[in-house]
């Protein structure tokens, strides 16, 4: 079949009732992206979205439930639908054990968080002091190494200068003799 003979069909292809040979033809036709058919098959199946946008709700009339009620009752079949089947527990007795078992354990994991969070907080507050401390006790270190390289640095600067001018003291209490 050619495009020309395949467009009638576009709109009972789009609704899915085009069946047989037409419909394998019209899908040979798209396999093969055939500039003309491709184009005609969008635009029905568009068309075919706005009918059902279109079409007003309609609701049953309310004899409709009637003539299906005595149409039933005519049968003899009403006892199969006024069956109700056995009732069963929603939730089986172990669907229940494993849902509290499950609520135990998350409570449970939940406490240990937070007595965990607790325990880190105060870890974290002892490091913060201990390091405090160690960078006090740094400083004082450093300050005692200044105090002593001070002291030294004037010891020395005291000897140089008594033998830096060649005279001599008198004898001291040790029986020498200081120069200067």
């Amino acid at each position: 079949m050619d495009c020309e003979q395949l467009a009638p069909l576009y709109e009972e292809y789009a609704l899915g009732v085009l069946e047989g040979k037409e419909r394998a033809e019209i899908e040979a036709h798209l396999a093969r992206a055939c500039p003309h058919c491709t184009p005609g098959i969008e635009k029905a199946r568009w068309v075919v979205a706005q009918l059902g946008r279109m079409s007003p709700e309609a609701q049953p009339p309310l004899s409709l439930r009637g003539k299906v009620l005595n149409a039933v009752q005519s049968s003899g079949n009403l006892t199969e639908f006024a069956k109700v089947p056995p009732s069963r527990a929603v939730f089986p007795v172990w669907a229940w054990a494993a849902a509290a078992a499950l609520a135990i354990l998350t409570g449970y994991s939940i406490r240990q968080m937070g007595n965990q969070t607790t325990q880190l907080a105060e870890l974290r507050r002892q490091m913060k002091i201990a390091t405090l401390r160690n960078k006090a006790l740094q400083d004082q270190l450093e300050v005692g190494r200044h105090d002593v390289a001070g002291f030294d640095a004037v010891e020395a600067h005291a000897q140089g200068q008594e033998h830096a001018h060649g005279a001599c003291l008198p004898a001291s209490a040790h029986g020498r003799g200081d120069h200067l």
